[in-house]
């Protein structure tokens, strides 16, 4: 499993060693810009991040002065630093002004990997900031087949639990496409207590979700850790769940 650092870290090591800094995307060649891109005064960015100033950091990428795609030299971006502190007013803010950067292409920056290659959604996921997450993937951020640390749970498991069938019909389509991801275990995957996606959906009433998940083939065989499994879940006393037991048990 690859070892993962903290972006609060790799600040503390920039500011005692005065490493610079490593460029920005555009001058990576990921912008349209044809040029080479230029930071000016990057260094006075990067320390009103690291004094906890977000006044001054709103104003320095707002008025497009100091370049939101700024890197440290981990090659992390202050999106990865915020979205890992659970911060989602700061996430909006640089995700605003990145929209807002005719030189800058967007999909690469919300999913740029630093050098450890974790994008600024791992960070989210593995500091369990919920919130930060789901707003990262209705952006296009990914990747998709992100775990939660502390629940296990991946994206299906948090968008089963809201209802939300069209973003999990979004994120199984994408997924479809990647063949670095088994498609099969994603739709599957168990958390920690031992639930597929739709078991969570059954169990949160959330029929429209059930139906998706079925329809792109989602076991229905699978238990949890104390051995109950989705039919468990819809005769479990915790709601009502009209029109669906028919749609389940058809299944069997």
């Amino acid at each position: 499993m690859m070892r993962h650092f903290s972006i609060i870290s790799a600040l503390v090591v920039w500011e005692a060693s005065g490493v610079q800094l490593q460029g920005n995307l555009q001058s990576g060649g990921i912008c349209d810009c044809g040029q080479e891109g230029q930071q000016p005064n990057s260094n006075e960015l990067l320390g009103a991040v690291n004094d906890g100033d977000d006044y001054s950091v709103k104003s320095m990428i707002s008025n497009g002065t100091h370049p939101v795609d700024t890197l440290f030299s981990d090659g992390s971006t202050i999106l990865h630093y915020y979205a890992g502190a659970g911060d989602k007013n700061m996430v909006k803010s640089i995700l605003k002004a990145a929209r807002q950067d005719e030189y800058l292409d967007f999909h690469s920056f919300i999913n740029h990997r630093s050098k450890f290659g974790n994008t600024a959604m791992m960070e989210a996921a593995m500091r369990d900031r919920l919130s930060i997450v789901k707003y990262l993937t209705q952006l296009g951020g990914g990747p998709v087949n992100v775990i939660l640390k502390e629940d296990d749970q991946n994206l299906l498991h948090i968008f089963a639990e809201d209802g939300n069938d069209k973003m999990i019909s979004n994120i199984l389509a994408t997924t479809r496409e990647d063949d670095s991801i088994d498609f099969d275990e994603f739709i599957n995957h168990q958390n920690k207590v031992g639930n597929p996606p739709v078991n969570v959906a059954v169990e949160m009433c959330h029929v429209s979700v059930v139906k998706v998940l079925t329809k792109n083939g989602a076991d229905l065989t699978i238990s949890d850790t104390t051995d109950r499994g989705v039919l468990h879940h819809v005769v479990m006393p915790i709601g009502s769940f009209h029109g669906s037991k028919s749609l389940l048990f058809d299944k069997f």
